[in-house]
């Protein structure tokens, strides 16, 4: 999933991010439908969700539902 994350990385999009108070640091900068799709595959994944929480950027932290 990382991999999946650096892969489509926008470094672009994260400047404009901060605008809606979206930490640069702490995001590659993918729209949230990619997001959403990349986390369906891993879905009921509950270990998987625990260990992207503590990653803390912002795709990981949306993919753990």
């Amino acid at each position: 999933m990382l991999t999946q994350f650096q892969e489509l990385s926008k470094p672009e999009k994260v400047e404009k991010m901060a605008k809606f108070r979206i930490n640069p640091k702490n995001t590659y900068g993918i729209r949230i439908p990619i997001i959403k799709i990349i986390a369906k595959e891993y879905k009921n994944n509950h270990e998987l969700a625990l260990e992207l929480w503590k990653i803390d950027t912002r795709e990981t932290r949306l993919c753990h539902h």
